[in-house]
């Protein structure tokens, strides 16, 4: 160190730590770094330790911390293990991460192991790219793994208030492989910017209580701090491809869907001995809104291709139309606090019935 009389002085110093605890970077920022992010670092990194860590503080100190490399060098590089990320309250943590750490005039954080939920961590950055002029986290990961992680990721993360909880009734086998960005204000994190997608491979689902599991699922699903959307997401159901496209307005799910069913599939999901007597299959379309755990849906069908051997007036032959529509709505709740639905079923010119449950 040197000091001619004149400002705080020139260094030039190097130091290497073999071992340090993670929840300790806070206080060796220096007073440069602003507050939010001081606070970020004491808040956010939980447990873990640090190895290989090296110090390099080089250059005229009026200049630091050296923004401008030609004038000198800032920089603490370190090995961590073990760590556990809380990058912002109210989103699942990171955990048994481990990375390389740097901070210089800024921070960056890169996982190469580690765990979200049940899922494991591909790779995974969390950067400050100044800590004087940027009040921003950045965070941005892909990890793969079970889908049903995946759908608690969503139910515990803000994104499910705003999608009105709409995966709470969802379920999944399988499994896939999210990629994630977050763009979070360190002075107001309810403000977090998200930009997501889930790539389904080869999944089955459950979109909703009460419809039948969805096979072979392949796709993308999209989705931000406040929508969730499917451009097309395909299928196998009730023994035919599908087709599926998912959009939100507001707290609102609308679920878009086409396919094909089968009689025997028909028969194994409904299971009534009425439809022994049916044979072949025929095409359906159908719209599904969801909001929190209620699903109120619409299926239609002209049952061209299905034939019928019951009595009259219920029996057809396979080329002639029979609209069919199936609705089922939620009713307001019963006097004792339970969830009511209606359920409407029309055979045009043949049978309408309505059941309240």
């Amino acid at each position: 160190y040197r000091y001619t009389g004149e400002g705080p002085g020139e260094i030039d110093l190097t130091a290497n730590i073999s071992k340090a605890d993670g929840t300790a970077v806070w206080r060796y920022m220096p007073k440069a770094v602003n507050q939010e992010a001081r606070d970020w670092l004491k808040r956010g990194i939980v447990s873990g330790s640090a190895g290989d860590a090296k110090l390099t503080l080089r250059g005229n100190l009026q200049d630091f911390p050296f923004r401008d490399r030609s004038k000198g060098i800032f920089l603490i590089t370190a090995k961590a293990k073990g760590v556990r990320l809380d990058y912002a309250p109210g989103w699942p943590a990171l955990t048994g991460v481990d990375a390389d750490m740097r901070f210089g005039a800024g921070m960056r954080i890169e996982a190469n192991a580690g765990n979200i939920l049940g899922t494991k961590i591909l790779r995974a950055t969390a950067e400050i790219p100044d800590f004087e002029a940027d009040e921003r986290l950045l965070v941005q990961g892909a990890v793969e793994g079970q889908t049903g992680e995946f759908l608690k990721f969503i139910d515990q993360s803000p994104v499910a208030e705003s999608i009105d909880r709409f995966t709470d009734g969802m379920r999944a086998i399988g499994n896939g492989r999210l990629d994630l960005k977050l763009d979070m204000p360190l002075r107001h994190v309810i403000d977090t910017q998200v930009s997501g997608n889930y790539h389904f491979l080869a999944n089955q689902v459950t979109v909703a209580p009460g419809m039948p599991a969805i096979a072979q699922v392949n796709g993308q699903l999209d989705f931000t701090e406040h929508s969730i959307t499917a451009k097309e997401i395909t299928g196998h159901v009730l023994g035919a491809p599908m087709r599926l496209s998912i959009k939100n307005e507001g707290p609102k799910v609308q679920v878009g869907i086409s396919g094909g069913a089968t009689a025997k599939e028909l028969r194994k999901f409904l299971d009534t001995p009425l439809l022994d007597q049916v044979s072949g299959a025929t095409a359906w379309k159908g719209e599904v809104q969801v909001k929190k755990k209620t699903a109120e849906f619409v299926i239609e069908s002209n049952l061209l291709g299905l034939s019928s051997t019951l009595p009259e007036p219920f029996a057809k032959s396979a080329t002639a139309a029979l609209p069919f529509r199936l609705e089922k709505g939620a009713l307001p709740k019963a006097a004792d606090g339970l969830d009511r639905e209606s359920i409407k079923i029309t055979l045009k010119g043949v049978l309408e019935a309505q059941l309240q449950r």
